[in-house]
């Protein structure tokens, strides 16, 4: 689907959920609201918590095709940790646009790998309180908990602090913005000063970066977003807040 026909599906679907009684949105509140929902649908369909179906991206054959657009790989050269609660803990950084991680692991230049295995710290504790106080052979651990937002502190055991392991990540990077009209003429028609509407850092027309098999799914959220919005009351906002992919 093309931003033009995200724009006139918007308006006539939008007309018919409101019944014609609210007022007509501008192109710039119709790109707000298809990208907080594409966001959205993003989030909840990587969460098996946040959709009816219960599964995660790993469970649907339709959600690996939707993400496929957008689904990247990185490798991430470590540094032994400094000041860390646990020893032999290499920091990694986040690759800039990551959206959402998918799996991980960590390879040497021998070819040597090791799983990666997410573990909390409250669960960190109870595994080292034991007297093998490391990662069992062949495995890391990756702390969930992490009190840090820009990078991935992993365990590697002591062995691996010498292995110079790389870390792969496959993950879901940042969508680009569904903007339906360049900003710069909209500014000028709304009289409004230039460059005073911008969307993550563009203001020029955005095309759904997602595969089209999604974007209907993205349309009538936005306009349900839109609906709630202008409703305005505590009920319809709880109602369009239960998980509904």
């Amino acid at each position: 689907m093309t931003t033009k026909e995200f724009d006139l599906e918007f308006d006539v679907l939008y007309d018919n959920v409101t019944s014609g009684k609210a007022p007509g949105l501008n192109a710039y509140e119709k790109s707000l609201f298809l990208t907080k929902a594409q966001d959205q649908i993003l989030k909840n369909y990587f969460n098996p918590l946040g959709n009816k179906y219960q599964e995660g991206y790993s469970d649907s054959a339709k959600r690996t095709v939707d993400f496929s657009n957008i689904m990247k790989s990185s490798s991430i050269s470590g540094s032994i940790g400094v000041n860390t609660t646990y020893k032999n803990t290499m920091i990694y950084d986040q690759p800039d646009d990551i959206f959402l991680p998918v799996s991980f692991n960590l390879r040497n230049t021998d070819g040597k790998e090791l799983q990666v295995k997410h573990v909390k710290e409250d669960e960190l504790t109870r595994l080292f309180s034991k007297p093998y106080k490391e990662p069992f052979k062949g495995q890391a651990y990756k702390i969930d908990n992490s009190t840090t937002t820009k990078t991935y502190e992993i365990i590697v055991g002591r062995a691996g602090i010498n292995d110079n392991y790389t870390l792969h990540v496959r993950y879901v990077r940042v969508p680009s913005p569904i903007i339906l009209t360049n900003f710069g003429e909209y500014e000028r028609v709304l009289g409004i000063e230039d460059g005073y509407l911008i969307l993550r850092g563009l203001r020029t027309v955005s095309e759904c970066e997602l595969d089209p098999l999604i974007h209907d799914e993205i349309l009538d959220r936005a306009v349900n977003l839109a609906k709630v919005a202008y409703e305005g009351s505590p009920e319809a906002i709880v109602q369009y807040s239960t998980n509904n992919e």
